[in-house]
């Protein structure tokens, strides 16, 4: 079965640095999904078994092939998508056996999934917020200087006098 959608909008939402993706489905619902890189106001997404290997399809994994990049896996099936939802998160599908699909995530590790796990082709959008250029020094110190350092300094021991 073949569920297909348009995407409608793109959508910042605050504390969450990948945008989002507002998608019509063919009988008017309306969902919010992460937006791959590339992503396109306009772009048909496809959800389903039988769905291409295209930026922004949802497959399941046992039908994506080795060395496809993913991303928004879902770790239990039917859960709706809990490993690499980070800006710029992708995973690789690096082989299929008979007791699962596994993936190599960013980190290094494999891991081994259900084949019916659904995940959305592609790599995340919004990657690389981290790289922007600091303007000021403050900027710097702020970003850098560790907790243990900032309680110390409001610690109020260094008020105390010293006759």
């Amino acid at each position: 079965m073949l569920f297909r959608s348009e995407i409608i909008d793109l959508v910042h939402e605050s504390g969450r640095d990948v945008p989002l993706s507002k998608v019509r489905f063919e009988d008017g619902s309306v969902s919010f999904i992460p937006a791959p890189l590339g992503t396109r106001v306009g772009q048909k997404i496809d959800f389903g078994l039988n769905a291409e290997i295209v930026d922004g399809n949802v497959i399941s994994i046992q039908n994506i092939p080795d060395g496809t990049i993913v991303c928004n896996v879902e770790q239990q099936f039917g859960d709706g998508g809990a490993l690499m939802k980070s800006a710029g998160a992708d995973a690789t599908v690096f082989s299929h056996s008979e007791d699962g699909v596994v993936l190599k995530l960013a980190s290094g590790k494999f891991k081994k999934l259900n084949p019916k796990n659904r995940a959305m082709i592609g790599t995340l959008a919004g990657g690389g917020v981290g790289d922007r250029p600091l303007m000021r020094a403050g900027i710097k110190m702020r970003r850098f200087r560790s907790e243990e350092h900032t309680s110390e300094l409001q610690s109020p021991d260094h008020l105390v006098c010293r006759l």
